[in-house]
């Protein structure tokens, strides 16, 4: 985006002195907020939004206001303008997708901080400038995530709105485990956000799900392919963790309610779902009433394979080690802070591994591929 060159105060008329207490000439009425769109140079701006090009940024941050005039209680203005620093807000090209959810959070702020200005007058200045410093204080240890996730942190609430933050790292706990590098290297950027969460002062649970269990008896068992042989990684004792997703998923809206788990971590290892690839295979033997025969992949063979692969693909193989040649699911015990779900909450039924097979025998899922970074 490019900008006119910074002029100084006065000639932008922050100095006048009925700046921020009446109107200026030719310009709008007094105001409690703006919101300012910086958009290539003021000359660039046509008489009137309607005039730009549909695809235009401008006509497009303008549609999604209309959109939501009935829901925003504060008046809106697009004008044309220089950038200034003295602006609340600035939207950039990429942060429109996610415009919708900060719009509503930004007006609440503005409506709030007009109720501590009717009550509290003589503070007001106080109260806001207090609360501006705050927000950039938090922007600043935002700003240095992961450039991944910076515009899901950029959705949430900023200021001090946000009920829970669960990050979307229903991985391995990653805290407690050293998997080979290309894996390893994945789960250090985890473990960046995290600590700048914490940092930041975000309510949050962080949430260890473990293995999706479909999506990798689906990988492991191959019944798709109608094959009389199964690939096993390692000896095929090592023990894991897979849980259905559906039951992953109902977890996870319970725990993002529950006031036990903020700031808190929540594994998903419930006992009916920890099983070695070995247990794994014969059950599916017994329920299919088929016997396969098993190709073993050597674990010198995988680290070798993770060390000779190029990115992406050399990150599903140390994955494949770390959940099945070392069973890094099961090789700790929980810690003081640390939650279990099931132990959370034990009404609730969730399936069993012997019940996610029946499904796979009943009405298979689709086969689906995971997407590594």
């Amino acid at each position: 985006m490019l900008f006119s060159p910074a002029l100084d105060d006065a000639k932008h008329g922050f100095s006048w002195p009925e700046m921020y207490k009446e109107n200026l000439a030719g310009t709008l009425e007094a105001y409690d907020r703006h919101v300012f769109l910086c958009y290539k140079s003021h000359l660039a701006w046509p008489p009137r939004l309607e005039a730009f090009d549909a695809d235009a940024l401008p006509l497009r941050v303008a549609t999604v206001w209309r959109a939501r005039k009935n829901d925003i209680t504060v008046k809106i203005y697009l004008l044309r303008g220089q950038k200034s620093d003295k602006v609340d807000v600035t939207l950039l090209p990429q942060e429109l997708d996610a415009m919708e959810n900060v719009l509503s959070a930004k007006y609440e702020d503005a409506r709030e901080e007009k109720k501590l200005r009717n009550k509290c007058e003589d503070s007001s200045d106080m109260v806001a400038e207090a609360r501006r410093e705050k927000i950039s204080e938090r922007m600043k240890i935002l700003q240095d995530l992961v450039p991944e996730k910076l515009r899901v942190i950029n959705s949430i609430k900023i200021s001090e709105n946000v009920k829970r933050f669960l990050p979307s790292n229903f991985r391995v706990e990653e805290d407690r485990v050293n998997p080979l590098p290309p894996f390893q290297a994945v789960l250090d950027k985890k473990r960046k956000i995290r600590r700048k969460i914490e940092a930041v002062g975000i309510p949050y649970t962080f949430v260890s799900a473990n293995c999706f269990g479909a999506y990798f008896v689906n990988y492991l068992l191959r019944s798709y392919e109608k094959k009389n042989n199964i690939t096993v990684y390692g000896n095929s004792d090592t023990k894991a963790v897979l849980n259905y997703e559906e039951d992953i998923a109902m977890y996870t809206i319970k725990v993002a309610n529950d006031p036990r788990t903020c700031n808190r971590v929540v594994t998903y290892p419930p006992s009916k779902n920890i099983i070695s690839q070995n247990e794994l295979i014969s059950l599916w033997e017994q329920k299919g009433g088929q016997n396969f025969r098993k190709e073993f992949v050597a674990e010198e063979e995988i680290v070798n394979l993770s060390e000779s692969l190029p990115p992406p693909h050399n990150i599903p193989v140390p994955i494949l080690h770390s959940v099945f040649v070392r069973g890094d699911l099961v090789n700790f015990e929980l810690r003081e802070n640390d939650l279990e779900a099931s132990s959370l909450y034990p009404d609730y039924n969730y399936t069993s591994i012997h019940k996610l097979l029946d499904i796979f025998l009943a009405n298979p899922p689709t086969p689906a591929s995971a997407a590594f970074e």
